[in-house]
């Protein structure tokens, strides 16, 4: 999944590198022959709800500054959501920016992704923060 999401922006910006090329043309070959489209593309819902989790996870490592408990690190990462959702995203949606921030980066794929993901801190805390190893 995360390869298609990758390769999908590519396209979508006009890289025409090989690689690219000729992964969009087995993609449209999978189609055609009868494949779902999302699927063929690797956007299957299974896919898209594990590349939301590894975002999740990815964007509570970049918020993690050491200082705060993991709980607090999911806060954080509620906080985040809810900021880009409100003040970011629909901009992005509607072409006017391109988010620069390593967060917003990673917070545009989440919301790419198309499927439903921890919003709240204990969600976020259970999938993305408790995991990711011993802090407290």
């Amino acid at each position: 999944m995360k390869q298609s999401l990758q390769m999908i922006e590519r396209a979508a910006d006009g890289d025409t590198d090989p690689e690219v090329l000729n992964w969009v043309r087995e993609s449209c070959l999978a189609y055609l022959g009868g494949t779902d489209l999302a699927c063929a593309f690797g956007l299957g819902q299974h896919e898209r709800k594990r590349e939301a989790r590894r975002l999740l996870a990815e964007l509570a490592k970049l918020l993690d500054d050491g200082r705060c408990s993991r709980w607090e690190l999911a806060m954080r990462v509620e906080q985040k959501i809810k900021q880009f959702e409100s003040r970011v995203w629909p901009r992005v949606q509607l072409g006017s920016v391109r988010p620069a921030a390593p967060s917003d980066v990673l917070l545009c794929r989440l919301f790419r992704c198309r499927t439903q993901f921890p919003r709240e801190q204990r969600r976020i805390y259970d999938i993305a923060v408790k995991r990711s190893g011993p802090k407290e």
